[in-house]
Order: structure tokens, then sequence, then C-alpha cells
């Protein structure tokens, strides 16, 4: 029923065989007449399915301004498309490719019918204008292969088209389950947002964002079983009557550009930051090779702001260089303190330095002034930048040791408080920026996506448009050269040459021909390796499970060997017992140890008592191996036995700090419930002061309903809390009284 023939792979799509296609038989006489008659009236094959992409619904038919409607709508598709099955990135990707080849072949198989349907007519226009003679068959017989090949192209063509519908619905299905799974994360994320009153949504665009769960008609609570542990109720989606929507884009787009401007805000004055430590190193190492310039000549740069590295590395690099570089300082002053004749240059150095660091203090006064007043005409706080502490140093002041190693005391203690800033500052822009993906860029991308698709749409159904009019006109030459053709069917040299032309056409055609060939030969050869990457995938799939097979196999012999160490347990008892039966015996028979020696040494010489004494030699080595066996055995079994013990003495806190976590969180639920609907009076009494006597009476009962409705959800949602609870508590029960020793694992 899916177009593929026996023995080929599901993903090859590609039909060779017009008679391998299963499905309906389609006559080739029907299909070129469809495709002749789709011709003549300008119609396309694909254009009535590009068209409905831009149809404007009708009003009697669809209601876009219906909440009700659009909720039906919305709930239907999704219980439309609730199993359609969810691909991944490399199969979709494949099923793509694998339409566009198929596209085409199709477009290449479609002209070069459109040309054969020409040669038709034409030779058969020529066969009845022919005189009866010796070319007489021949004309017949050029007419019946052209309209054979026809038949052929036009089966082709139908079995291409047929094809390529299984790709395609694969790939709607699989947007139809991505969309559905979209809804469902817009419902978990909806219970999160701000609450609105009356749970009505604040704007009429935010109706569009009322989305349901991935099975709408299914009950409220099964569809986060696994999500919620053991217990089947997703609190936070029941815990109002009526789901709250997600804020109005309007909103949304205003809070993401307000906190664009400000990480803009930030990296601009963490660049300006990052020149200005640049600055302070150059100068830096100046210092350090004016102390010593024979040595320190070659101190290494301070590294390079690169115009495509992260401002966080570059300025990381920068106060490296800094602690470095006032490392380098402290230990040139100690060793320059008892050298005498050195002090001038020093304190050149000292003083240079300085007034590098009173103008970079002034430089970022000025510059923190300036974004204190862009901030300001912005209508921002003055306050929420974070002003550095270096306004308490008076930049006009003279060098001096103290003033020097307080500035270079606050330098050191800045930087290391920029670092942590650089930590806290990368972790919020990531953590934005995921945030970001997540709301605007999920939207944008779809709607960048179905943009898309109409454009494809228009383009399409704009070149099916063209190649019609280019078709028809086509057509409508052919007919005047038949008419030409009819008209002057006398004159022979004139037919001639209409000969030699369309032969010059054919040869022309047969060009294409060979090279819509070699692009098939690429196609099968594209095909091949896809099959070959198929047979990968299997002999991975059979890895695996004869992987699973040998694991399947050695938990089958751990548990032989269990047997048969219960066995060996069993047997070295009978063998104690026996032993000790037989020691009485053999004292009460033959005497004690020391006459049996006696008897043993005398007969030391007789072959039988060798061979019992090899016997017994061999016996005792036996029994030595069996008895290092049992002990190896029962080590490993009493350790197994202890990390049993420790894995449930932990799964047993793990279950308390749950339960004890579980309370809180039902505590806090409540105490947010209760804040709601407090909220929600609070919003019906400031919105109803200016309503009728009706509207304030509507508006408390829907507060009454919505209150009781409130309690049953959590009396509910309580109770199911508390039989889980005594469920877990029963099953903890039942694992303590089995007790260590009652493991299968432990000696007998």
């Amino acid at each position: 029923m899916n177009g593929i023939a026996s023995g080929r792979s599901p993903y090859d799509y590609a039909v060779s065989n017009p008679s391998a296609a299963a499905g309906p038989t389609v006559g080739g006489k029907a299909a070129v007449e469809e495709f002749a008659r789709n011709m003549l009236v300008g119609e396309d094959r694909d254009a009535p399915r590009n068209a409905s992409i831009n149809r404007t619904p009708s009003p009697a038919v669809v209601d876009l301004k219906d909440p009700i409607q659009i909720h039906l709508l919305t709930e239907t598709a999704l219980a439309d498309s609730k199993k359609y099955e969810i691909l991944s990135q490399e199969e979709v990707d494949n099923l793509k490719k694998q339409s566009q080849l198929m596209m085409q072949r199709i477009e290449s198989t479609r002209a070069n019918l459109a040309i054969q349907t020409k040669y038709r007519d034409a030779a058969l226009s020529m066969a009845k204008l022919s005189p009866d003679g010796p070319r007489d068959s021949q004309t017949e017989d050029d007419a019946i292969q052209t309209e054979r090949k026809c038949e052929e192209l036009a089966l082709e063509l139908f079995n291409l088209e047929k094809s390529l519908m299984i790709p395609q619905q694969r790939i709607l299905e699989h947007t139809a389950g991505i969309l559905q799974l979209t809804h469902k994360v817009s419902k978990k994320k909806s219970a999160q947002q701000a609450q609105v009153a009356n749970g009505i949504p604040g704007s009429p665009e935010s109706l569009y964002t009322y989305s349901h769960g991935r099975n709408s008609l299914d009950a409220a609570g099964d569809e986060n079983y696994f999500e919620d542990g053991m217990y089947p109720l997703d609190p936070m989606a029941r815990k109002n009557a009526i789901e709250i929507p997600l804020k109005s884009p309007n909103r949304e787009r205003g809070e993401m550009d307000r906190v664009k401007e400000e990480n803009l805000i930030l990296i601009k004055s963490v660049s300006d930051f990052g020149e200005k430590l640049r600055s302070l190193n150059n100068s830096l190492r100046d210092t350090i090779v004016r102390f010593n310039p024979e040595i320190n000549k070659d101190y290494i740069e301070p590294p390079q702001n690169i115009s495509n590295a992260k401002p966080f590395e570059m300025l990381r690099h920068q106060i490296d260089y800094l602690e470095t570089g006032l490392v380098a300082v402290q230990a040139e002053q100690e060793s320059f303190q008892g050298v005498a004749g050195g002090g001038g240059e020093t304190d050149d150095a000292v003083l240079n330095l300085w007034s590098v660091i009173q103008k970079d203090f002034a430089g970022t006064r000025q510059r923190r002034e300036e974004r204190r007043r862009a901030r300001v005409d912005k209508g921002l706080s003055e306050n929420d930048e974070d002003e550095g502490s270096d306004d308490e140093f008076d930049h006009s002041e003279a060098y001096n040791l103290k003033s020097f190693t307080t500035r270079v005391h606050y330098l050191s203690s800045q930087t290391a408080t920029l670092k942590d800033q650089r930590t806290v500052l990368k972790r919020q822009i990531k953590q934005q920026r995921e945030l970001n993906n997540k709301s605007d860029a999920e939207k944008d991308e779809e709607l960048a996506h179905r943009q898309e698709e109409i454009e494809t749409g228009r383009q399409a159904i704009a070149r099916a448009e063209k190649d019609a009019l280019d078709a028809q006109h086509m057509l409508s030459e052919a007919l005047q050269d038949l008419e030409q053709a009819r008209a002057h069917a006398a004159s022979a040299g004139k037919a001639q040459s209409d000969l030699q032309d369309r032969e010059e056409t054919i040869e022309l055609l047969e060009k294409k021909i060979k090279k819509v060939e070699a692009e098939g030969k690429r196609a099968a050869e594209l095909a091949a390796e896809l099959e070959k990457a198929l047979d990968d995938k299997r002999a991975a799939e059979e890895a695996a499970e004869a992987l699973k097979a040998d694991m399947k196999s050695r938990e089958k012999t751990l548990r032989n060997r269990e047997n048969d160490m219960d066995e060996l347990n069993m047997t070295i008892a009978e063998l104690k017992t026996e032993v000790t039966i037989a020691r009485a015996e053999l004292d009460g028979a033959y005497g004690t140890r020391a006459e049996r020696a006696a008897d043993v040494a005398a007969l030391k010489n007789n072959a039988e008592v060798q061979k019992l004494s090899n016997q017994i030699e061999k016996l005792k080595k036996e029994l030595a191996g069996t008895a290092e066996d049992l002990e190896n055995i029962t080590k490993e079994t009493l350790s197994a036995e202890r990390e049993r013990v420790e894995l449930e003495s932990k799964l047993d806190e793990a279950l308390q700090g749950r339960q004890k976590f579980e309370a809180e969180v039902e505590k806090a639920r409540e105490q947010i419930a209760q804040l709601q609907e407090e909220l929600d009076g609070h919003r019906l009494k400031v919105g109803g002061s200016g309503r009728g006597a009706g509207a304030s009476m509507l508006s408390e009962q829907f507060r009454a309903t919505m209150r009781e409705e409130r309690k049953k959800f959590q009396e509910d949602l309580r109770e199911e809390r508390s039989r889980a609870r005594k469920l877990e508590e029963e099953l903890a029960r039942l694992k303590r009284s089995q007790g260590p020793g009652k493991s299968p694992l432990s000696p007998r």
C-alpha cells in the first residue's frame, strides 16, 4: 500500500520499474490523456497542493476571532496528531533529500513527457497528411513508437508522484508531532507565568498562545505520571480550574528589548574596562623594563585584543597579566631596596605609573558619568549600574608612597572582584541566552520556517503557471505549425526542410535525454550509498542484539554458579560428616594413629599401600582446591551482600528526604494558592468599581465557583499524595522486614 517494492529498502523511493510499484494499476494512455488535459487548461499537479497554503480562510467556515472555535480546532488537531511518529534529525534530512531527488526526477520526466507528447501529435498529424506510399508504414511505426514512449513516461511520472507522497507525508506527520510537543511544553510553562484576572487572557493575541498537552483528550493527570515520580498528578497543571495563558508577545518583546539593551551596556562597560586594563598593563610593562632594561627587555607583551575573541576571555587574560606584572614589580622593588644609585630611575618609573593610574581613574569617572547621563535620558535608574569605589581617590593628588600603595591594593582587589563578576556575568548571559532561545528564538524560527514554506509554495505556483503558459504557447505554436503543414502539404521542399528541423530537434532532445540518464545514474549511486548506510545501521543493531544475548547468557551462568555454590556447601557439610564418621570408625577398627603408622611403616613397600597413598594425596589436593574456591565465592557473596545493604540504606535516606521535600513543596503551594485567591479578590474589587449590578453579581459568582474548584482540586491532590506516601511506607516496611539475611546471595 505504500508503493514500496518487495526486496527494496523502505527508504528507497526510486521506482526503476513502473510495474514494480504497488497500488492500483493506471494505464499509460489514461495518464497521457490526463497530462495533456492538464496542459490544455494550464494546471499543474502540484498547484492545488501549494495553492492551499495561501488560501484565505472563509469567514463562513473558520472565524479566527472566535476563541471557542479556535479551541475546538486545536483540540481536534492535537487529537488527530497524537500518534504521529517523531523522527530524528538525520531521518528528516534524509527524507528531505529524497524528496528533492524525487522532485528533480519528476520535473525532468514531466518535461520529457511534454516534448514526447508534442512529437506524438506531430507524428499523428504527419501520418494523416502523408499520402499512401512506401513511407506510410514507416510514419505509422514512428507514431506507434512515440505513443508507446509517451505512455511509458506518463506511467513513470504517475509512479514517481505517488512515491513522492510517502516521504512528504512522513515529514508532515513529523512536523505535526513536533508542534504538538511544543504545545505540551507551552502548557507546562504557562502554569508558571503570572496569573491574570479570572484566568482570562489579558489581550486578544494571548488567545493564540493558549496551548494544550500532547493528548488533550486524555485525563489531566496521566500524561505527567513519569515526570512526577510515583504521583500521577501534576499539581502545577491542576492548581487552577482554568489554564493561565502565556504573556502577550508585545510585552515579551518589550522585556526582551530591555534585557538586550542592558546586556549591550554591560558588554560595553566590560570592553571599556578591558581597554583600561590593557593600557595599564602596557604602562606596567614599561615600568618593569625600566627597573632593569638589560634583563627585562624581553618581558612578555600584554595580550592583544582580538576582534573575534570573547570579551570575558580577553578580560581574564588582561587581569592575569596584571597580577603577574604586580608580582614582578614587587620582586623588582625588593631587589632594588638595598641598591644605591638606582633610586632616581625607580622613582621616575613609579611616577610614570602613578600618572597613568591617575589618568585611567579620571577617564573611568568621565565614562561612568556619560553612561549615567545616557541611562537618565533613556528613563533608566541611575543606580542600576555597578559603580566602582575609585571615586574616593583624588585624581589631582600629588605622588606619595602611601597613596600609590593604596591604589595598587585597590587595583589588586578590583582584579579579584572583576574575576568574580566576570564569572557571575558569564553565567547570567548564558542563562539569558538559554531563555531567549527557548522563547523568542523558537517562535521566530517557527515563523521564519512557515514564511519560507509560504514563499516556496508561491514560487512553485509561479513556476507552475509559467510552465503552463510556456506549454500553452508551445502548443499553440505546434497547432499553428500543423495548420501551416496542412495548408502547404503540396510543397515537398518545405516539408523536407521541416523534417530536417525536426531531426535536429530530435538530436538535441537525445542529448538532453543522455544528460537526464547521467543524472539518473548519479541518483542511483546516491541510492546505493544510502543502502550501504542502512546496512551499516542494521549491522550495528545486530551487534547490539548480540551483546544483549551475551549479557543474558552471563547472567544465566552467574545463576548456575550460585546454584553450584549451594550444592558445594551441602557437599562440604556431608563430606565433613563422613570424614568424622570414617575417622571414628578407623580409630575403632585399626587402633590409634601410632599403631596405624607402625603398620604402614611395616607395609611401606607394599604396592597397594602406595597406590592408596597416591589416591589420598590426590583427594587432599582436590579438597584443598574446592575449599579455596568455596572461600573465594563466600567472600564475593559477603561483599555483594554488604553492597546491597548499603544501597538499601541510601535508598531509604533518599525516600525520607524526598518525603520531606514534598511536604515543604505542598506547604508552599498552599501558600501560593491562598495568595492567588487574595490577588483575584483584589483584582475583582478594583475592576468591579465601574460595573453594573449584574456584572458585579456574575463576578462574585465566578469567584465563588473558582474558589470551590480550587479547594476540590487541592483536596483530591492531598488524597493522592497521602495514598502514595502510604504505599511507599508499606514498600519500605516490606523491604526492611526481609532483612539482609534474606538475600538469595547470602551463604547458607
